[in-house]
């Protein structure tokens, strides 16, 4: 888990103020039962998770390969691809 300074600005709403967003307006919250929950981030997190998938689906329809390890390959490749190379290259984690 990250630590609240680490997560005053988490790794979605560091990439859109990577491409332009005010910080203002990458920190906009909704509140829902009591908490603040950061609707881009969500947003950009879940497009990302959602992309990703169909992506994996319509790359399992052409080749078998990518569903080795009942799909467990291609999460590690984007993962490491990801959280391990581009976003800290980029900045926005820590390496």
């Amino acid at each position: 888990p990250r630590t609240p300074e680490r997560n005053a600005t988490n790794p979605p709403q560091s990439t859109l103020e990577m491409l332009g967003m005010s910080p203002e307006a990458s920190h906009t919250s909704v509140t829902y039962n009591g908490n603040a929950l950061p609707i881009y981030s969500f947003l950009i997190h879940f497009s990302f998770a959602i992309f990703f998938a169909v992506l994996y689906c319509l790359l399992a329809e052409v080749n078998t390969k990518v569903t080795l390890w009942q799909g467990a390959a291609f999460g590690i490749v984007v993962y490491v691809l990801f959280h391990v190379l581009l976003m800290p290259a980029l900045g926005i984690v820590p390496a």
